[in-house]
């Protein structure tokens, strides 16, 4: 609309499409002033807005983020979408918390898109009202009964369970009621388990929500717009867990290395030829830990156990 253009272009419009043309940067993007500079409403969204990053870089658990995936959080891009930010950009929102979002500049990457970024260690701090933002955690906290997150999934099964728990939490802070399949997807606790299964199997977040009823309402009238409404934070009921779980096999990744051992091409083992580095074998060692926890005791042949154990099976493996 002409009323919403700044007031220098409504009086000369043509002046201002020559410098537009001349340097597009300079016209469309707005300064994002220091917080003391602002007043009322725009100051109240400003720290609105900090506090939604500070609460979606909290959820990486001290691990950093890049600029890109960060911009993807559901209420952040609801408030970049405001009047006051929407020419701004997202790299100077977070450069005007220095005390609060340290950002990495210096990657080879020049896309602005790939800057890493994560919380400062003392970032709570210097968070803007910081007494505020304490205050709404723990009502959000103690709000429905909220069931307790799985800190660090041991199995399968408490995968499952885990992700299902963060669904809830997710869906309680997007409003609890027709959140976008989309936006519900791009949490970032639950972008790492969906890695974490789709290492381990076929895995959709559709057909998971339909696992849990008691828990998940879908919308499906619109294919291109599902919508996903919480219906229920009680999760006791574990009996469908090991159902699903159960399609699930270890993680994937042994592929066609060469020499000692085949498996994760590349890596530097003893006596591979592959060009990894040392520190690919403990992670190649944890993957086979867990993948020989998941086929203990279970049978090659007839009966149950591994040879040698009471079974009649195949010998147990070397790892076991």
């Amino acid at each position: 609309k002409k009323e919403d253009l700044p007031l220098e272009v409504q009086l000369d419009p043509e002046e201002a499409l020559a410098k537009l043309r001349e340097n597009p940067t300079d016209v469309v993007w707005l300064p994002s002033h220091p917080l003391e500079e602002l007043e009322g409403e725009e100051r109240e969204k400003a720290i609105e807005l900090c506090h939604a990053i500070y609460s979606a870089l909290s959820e990486c658990d001290g691990e950093e983020t890049s600029l890109q995936q960060l911009r993807t959080n559901w209420k952040i891009t609801e408030l970049m979408k405001l009047p006051m930010f929407c020419r701004q950009r997202f790299i100077e929102i977070l450069r005007r918390h220095p005390e609060v979002f340290d950002v990495d500049e210096g990657g080879d990457s020049k896309h602005v898109g790939a800057m890493r970024v994560r919380l400062r260690p003392d970032a709570q701090d210097g968070l803007p009202n910081a007494e505020e933002y304490a205050e709404a955690m723990i009502a959000y906290n103690a709000d429905h009964g909220l069931p307790e997150r799985i800190a660090e999934p041991s199995d399968v099964n408490q995968r499952v369970q885990s992700l299902r728990i963060d669904l809830i939490h997710a869906l309680h802070k997007m409003g609890g009621t027709e959140v976008p399949l989309q936006d519900l997807g791009q949490d970032n606790k639950v972008v790492l388990h969906k890695k974490e299964l789709i290492r381990r199997g076929d895995f959709s977040l559709l057909s998971f929500l339909k696992v849990f009823p008691d828990n998940f309402m879908l919308d499906e009238s619109e294919p291109n717009g599902l919508k996903v409404t919480l219906i229920g934070y009680d999760v006791d009921d574990q009996s469908m867990v090991g159902n699903y779980a159960s399609k699930f096999g270890p993680p994937k990744g042994f592929g066609k290395g060469k020499g000692f051992m085949k498996g994760h091409k590349g890596w530097d083992l003893v006596g591979a030829k592959g060009g990894g580095n040392w520190a690919d074998c403990a992670a190649m060692f944890g993957a086979m830990a867990e993948w020989a926890a998941w086929w203990d005791g279970e049978a090659k042949g007839k009966g149950k156990g591994w040879k040698g154990d009471g079974g009649k099976g195949k010998l147990a493996p070397w790892w076991s």
